[in-house]
């Protein structure tokens, strides 16, 4: 369960439902571990899926944010489908280091446009832009894809970026979303 400020009274303006999908591996634990408490650890494997809060304070409002953990391997597609219910905004992760994870990426989007509303907000991000020496996807590359697909994409690396720019991820997508 997600880290939430003792002081955090429970009220909030806006409560903003994110899932995160994309292959196994691709940093999608290790990108919400980092949202929540900042830091980086190595995340076991998710197992289905698992659920963290984190309350921000974005535009002047409070903004409570349930976030959903996915499990990348097949054998738990079934279950997971029904948590894009109600999702008011969606991750699609991929790793720069693995063409397989990024050539995916369009099964990912459509199943997710499959099982959301039409105005659910998604979100690209290319994780692990730190291993510079095994990059195989360019950041042109994929911003043309995103560019294609109709969606902003982003780049992090979720051991070594700046917390603001994970930051950035989440409060861009909550604005949006509200």
């Amino acid at each position: 369960m997600g880290l939430i400020d003792r002081s955090y009274d429970g009220r909030f303006d806006y409560l903003v439902k994110i899932i995160l999908t994309g292959d196994t591996t691709v940093g999608k634990s290790s990108l919400i571990r980092r949202h929540i408490s900042g830091s980086y650890a190595l995340p076991d494997a998710t197992i289905g899926v698992d659920f963290y809060v984190s309350v921000k304070n974005i535009n002047e409002k409070i903004v409570k944010m349930q976030i959903w953990d996915t499990a990348g391997q097949e054998k738990y597609r079934s279950i997971i489908t029904s948590y894009y219910r109600g999702a008011n905004g969606v991750i699609v992760m991929f790793d720069v280091t693995d063409d397989q994870s990024f050539k995916k990426m369009k099964h990912w989007i459509e199943e997710t446009r499959q099982f959301v509303a039409h105005d659910t907000i998604i979100y690209i991000v290319g994780n692990k832009i730190d291993n510079v020496k095994d990059r195989c996807v360019s950041t042109d590359e994929a911003q043309k894809f995103a560019d294609n697909m109709g969606l902003k994409y982003f780049e992090i690396s979720a051991m070594k970026s700046d917390s603001k720019d994970i930051e950035n991820i989440f409060n861009s997508l909550s604005s949006d979303a509200i």
